[in-house]
């Protein structure tokens, strides 16, 4: 697993808790990820055939207090008025833990990967942002950050777990990366598969992208920087 050393039966997935919810209600079958700043060896884990959902709080948040034009609806306005319930119940901020996050996190789903694209140019990301819960401003900002890397593109089938599961912030580390250990393995806690109805038009739009000429150049551009480099 490169440089990751985490047990890939523990493995999960730090995501924003809209994004999560999105997923396991079966409204979107991607997420567009690039890593987080101190991933191990500086290499976002790409191979991840299956793993937990951790939702997280404080940044979503965080962008809405700022107000970011980052998600579309009905999203943006799920996580508009989910933040007055945090705030009124948000022991874990006073506790030193993270803002707007519950003492408890709610660990209620998992994925499967069926797929793993990546791209470089903004007109990918643009044609896929009909199919997501984000902007088109924001994920092309999440393709800018980091500019020798892709974005990675996961298309994902979801499960929600059948029995309620929960982690204490507490006891997660406060790092910026993207991948962590829960204490319960995947292969104990079956789940109910969710229907996602845009699965099939979501691969013959991936596939139909890797190959439009602004990918290909784009990619091509990228490799030349990079031997050049």
């Amino acid at each position: 697993m490169s440089a990751y050393d985490h047990d890939a039966a523990y493995l999960a997935l730090k995501e924003w808790q809209v994004a999560v919810d999105a997923l396991l209600r079966g409204e979107v079958g991607y997420l567009a990820r690039k890593g987080g700043i101190h991933e191990p060896g500086n290499q976002f884990l790409r191979d991840a055939a299956r793993f937990w959902l951790f939702p997280t709080y404080e940044h979503q948040f965080e962008y809405v207090d700022e107000g970011t034009d980052t998600l579309r609806e009905p999203w943006a306005t799920r996580l508009t008025e989910s933040r007055t319930q945090h705030r009124e119940a948000d022991d874990a901020e006073r506790l030193g833990i993270g803002v707007h996050t519950p003492a408890e996190i709610p660990i209620t789903g998992y994925v499967e990967t069926v797929g793993v694209h990546e791209f470089w140019a903004g007109e990918s990301i643009a044609a896929l942002t009909d199919m997501g819960i984000w902007t088109r401003a924001f994920v092309e900002a999440r393709l800018r950050w980091k500019p020798r890397d892709p974005l990675t593109v996961f298309r994902l089938r979801a499960f929600r777990s059948a029995k309620p599961l929960s982690v204490p912030a507490d006891q997660v580390p406060r790092k910026c990366y993207s991948w962590l250990e829960l204490p319960f393995a995947l292969a104990e806690h079956k789940g109910d598969e969710v229907t996602y109805a845009g699965a099939d038009d979501l691969e013959s739009l991936c596939e139909e992208l890797l190959r439009a000429p602004d990918e290909e150049a784009a990619q091509m551009q990228r490799r030349v920087q990079m031997v050049s480099s």
